[in-house]
């Protein structure tokens, strides 16, 4: 039997920690400025050298090579049911030769530059200008990551190699990633890696995709109007696309590409009206979402744009299992289909199944 008295009685933890903590602050208080200054600073400068150089040693092999770097060859995304049956395809990796500038339309290259990085050919990999317009305004939005300020360098990379995570380590990551690709290649090679992975929506990789996709015509065939169409699409391509999306947004966004490209001397301010003015015509959307249960896909794409990010998503690769059973919804498909005569001489133009 062990006596509790006055000496044998155990500190509360909580007592304990505070007298830690005095005793630490006892110590720290008793150095001289310099000492804390050193204290303070030192694992702070520490970590900025060590997370670019690690970052550096982890993303080298993707960084030295263009394929790796653009990361186009594993792209799309496959939806398959509770057993595994696929039901719904999208955006599958196709192997493209690099498309070189002079084979792109000089009016997309100008949009570009105009509406995502006027100091392109001016900067190391960074702007910043940029930053500090970008910090500036998410301090007056109260939103800390609201906006970016990132070059297209920076966008090469975060697109590519990092994820869409809106932290101080992954943009610090982007900083060090764009300044390694900024001595690796020519700002050509940049610019022409960046049209050639970028995703433009509608499931297109790259400015062939995209220039196929939404007119049927080759990159070199642009108009003015077309490119700035395109490259007003990049910030948020299920929305402002014009085929799929909103086409007062997608008309909005192009409408401010050209006004960014008339205040950078790109075009003129007839140039402008005149390419307002062109009346675009699309190519016809590819129906690859026409299948058992379309409606189904919509809705699990949707969910995963909005918790990952749609360009994250349609790079992924990845193949997804949902909850689809698809021998009923087969069942459910046939049942409308036998009943679909009926319903039209009733009046009726479709019709849904309620499984209980």
């Amino acid at each position: 039997m062990v006596r509790q008295g006055k000496y044998s009685k155990r500190t509360a933890p909580i007592r304990h920690a505070k007298w830690s903590i005095r005793r630490v602050w006892r110590k720290f208080s008793a150095l001289s400025l310099k000492q804390k200054i050193l204290l303070i600073a030192g694992p702070i400068l520490a970590a900025l050298i060590i997370i670019p150089l690690l970052t550096y040693a982890y993303f080298a092999r993707d960084i030295g090579n263009q394929e790796r770097l653009m990361n186009r060859n594993n792209t799309g995304i496959v939806l398959t049911d509770q057993s595994g049956e696929e039901f719904y395809s999208f955006g599958r990796a196709k192997h493209r030769d690099v498309l070189p500038l002079d084979q792109i339309a000089d009016t997309t290259e100008r949009a570009l530059i105009s509406a995502e990085d006027k100091d392109f050919y001016e900067h190391g990999g960074f702007s910043i200008v940029s930053i500090l317009g970008a910090l500036y305004a998410n301090v007056t939005a109260g939103d800390a990551t609201a906006y970016g300020g990132s070059t297209i360098t920076q966008q090469l990379a975060k697109n590519t190699l990092l994820t869409e995570s809106q932290t101080f380590l992954r943009k610090y990551q982007e900083l060090a990633i764009s300044m390694a690709i900024e001595r690796e290649y020519t700002k050509d090679q940049i610019l022409e890696m960046y049209l050639n992975s970028v995703y433009f929506g509608e499931g297109a990789f790259g400015i062939t995709d995209a220039a196929d996709t939404y007119f049927g015509k080759k990159p070199n065939e642009l108009s003015l109007s077309e490119s700035a169409m395109l490259i007003g699409v990049l910030p948020a391509p299920s929305a402002y696309s014009p085929i799929t999306g909103d086409p007062e947004l997608a008309k909005e966004r192009q409408t401010t590409v050209l006004s960014r490209m008339v205040k950078n001397g790109a075009i003129t301010e007839a140039d402008k009206t005149s390419a307002l003015a062109e009346e675009l015509v699309y190519a016809d959307p590819a129906n690859s979402n026409d299948g058992i249960a379309p409606h189904f896909a919509e809705m699990v794409l949707a969910e995963l744009y909005d918790q990952y990010g749609e360009e994250t998503v349609n790079r992924s690769g990845y193949q997804v299992k949902t909850t689809l059973d698809l021998a009923v919804q087969r069942a459910a498909v046939d049942s409308v289909s036998n009943q679909i005569g009926y319903i039209n001489t009733r009046g009726g133009s479709n019709a849904s199944v309620l499984a209980v």
